[in-house]
């Protein structure tokens, strides 16, 4: 073999050894490249993730401001709280994947979705009901605080009617029983405009954290907090809900066909009589409070009674706290800042 056929063979090894050497290289970069943008894209993902996770318990009750931790997606997140009220809220997202870290800074405006506005104690969207006030019980629309005491000295616009209906022969009736009636401007007020439940109340059906069917509960009942109000869904459509034992709650009840109430019962927030048929609403025979307002929804005929002891008192604080449940927020971002 001469020393030209060497030298080219010699040639030939030394370049294919260098095009060996570079297609190596290039599958250890491309594997690198791969594996970074993997765990770059996990981490993010992680990060968007926590943010999803912290709206989603703020929905079920979470408190907005106490921070979330732990694992996902082989990683681990941290959610904390940067800055909240009821009109805004933002998080710090921290998420590891591997040896990356990812963090997202977010501010979402805060807002309740629609809500029942709400211009009487009582209010009865019913033609020709059948209204009913018995024993010492009582409604007062003037504004009393978030424990059912009158605010003093009252201010005007905070104060509401007594008890609103759609048609004059219901004021006629509802004012047999006008000396337990208080409210300003009005005792007694015709609104043949006043909100419709039913435009609401699937969503809170939906969204019920409690729910209820027919038979007798002879347990107490707590039904969230001043704090972390709820929504309670009573059916009694095709069967009367007996609560005997104490029962106390707050945010928003609604209330479809009959329910009773025999022990002392006492709800903070909205209360939604309900129904596509006729109903009863006769819950009171015992103590009971509602400090909120009612707004009642129903067939031609349908029925409102109060009995014994039981009151209605208007309260503007425990309506906004209902307003502000959590699940009946939406929220629209303000400013998003993504960094790794």
């Amino acid at each position: 073999m001469g020393k030209l056929t060497l030298i080219l063979i010699v040639g030939l090894t030394i370049t294919f050894g260098i095009i060996s050497w570079s297609l190596s290289r290039s599958n250890i970069t491309t594997a690198e490249t791969t594996l970074g943008y993997y765990k770059f894209s996990t981490s993010r993902n992680i990060s968007r993730s926590a943010i999803n996770l912290k709206l989603r318990k703020i929905d079920d009750g979470f408190p907005v401001g106490e921070s979330i931790f732990g694992n996902m997606m082989g990683g681990t997140f941290r959610v904390d709280s940067i800055f909240s009220r009821n009109d805004s809220i933002g998080f710090r997202s921290l998420a590891t994947f591997n040896d990356t870290i990812y963090k997202i800074r977010v501010m979402f405006q805060r807002d309740p979705k629609p809500f029942p506005k709400v211009s009487a104690a009582v209010g009865i969207r019913v033609n020709n009901v059948n209204f009913d006030m018995s024993g010492q019980s009582q409604i007062n629309g003037n504004n009393h605080d978030l424990n059912g005491n009158l605010i003093v000295p009252s201010v005007p616009a905070n104060n509401v009617n007594g008890v609103e209906v759609m048609i004059p022969p219901d004021s006629v009736e509802a004012a047999q029983d006008a000396s337990k009636i208080f409210g300003e401007p009005s005792k007694i007020r015709i609104n043949p405009n006043m909100e419709n439940p039913a435009a609401f109340v699937l969503e809170y059906i939906f969204g019920a954290d409690f729910v209820y069917g027919p038979g007798t509960y002879t347990t107490g009942q707590t039904w969230g907090s001043a704090q972390n109000p709820a929504i309670v869904y009573v059916d009694g459509s095709s069967g009367t809900v007996h609560f005997s034992g104490k029962c106390v709650g707050w945010g928003i009840l609604v209330v479809r066909g009959s329910l009773k109430a025999t022990g002392q019962f006492n709800f903070y927030g909205l209360v939604i009589p309900f129904s596509d048929t006729i109903i009863d609403f006769d819950p009171f025979s015992g103590k009971a409070e509602i400090i909120g307002a009612v707004l009642m929804g129903g067939a031609t005929g349908s029925s409102f009674e109060l009995k014994g002891q039981a009151t209605v008192k208007y309260s503007k604080e425990s309506l906004e706290k209902a307003k502000m449940i959590g699940k009946l927020m939406y929220y629209k971002v303000l400013s998003w800042y993504e960094d790794y």
